[in-house]
């Protein structure tokens, strides 16, 4: 079985938030159901966070800035939703 977790999402279900699904999480709760992890991979880091951090700044500001970002920047990928 592969299973594909995003680990990053913007809105949370703030104070009502109480886990992580990180990889210590997984190990447990896969142990729990019987199952081991044979491979373990973390797809995305500091830049991915980061990237995604900008997408959402930009997404929340009038549009006049909006579209002038979407003009000046590389990241081409930061408007698809």
């Amino acid at each position: 079985m592969i299973l594909s977790v995003l680990f990053l999402f913007p809105i949370h279900a703030d104070p009502y938030d109480f886990q992580r699904w990180t990889k210590s999480k997984w190990e447990k709760e896969l142990k729990k159901a019987g199952l081991l992890i044979k491979h373990f991979e973390i797809m995305e880091r500091y830049f991915t966070v980061t990237a995604d951090g900008w997408k959402n700044l930009i997404k929340s500001m009038p549009r006049g800035l909006k579209l002038f970002f979407i003009y000046v920047t590389p990241y081409w990928t930061f408007w698809q939703d």
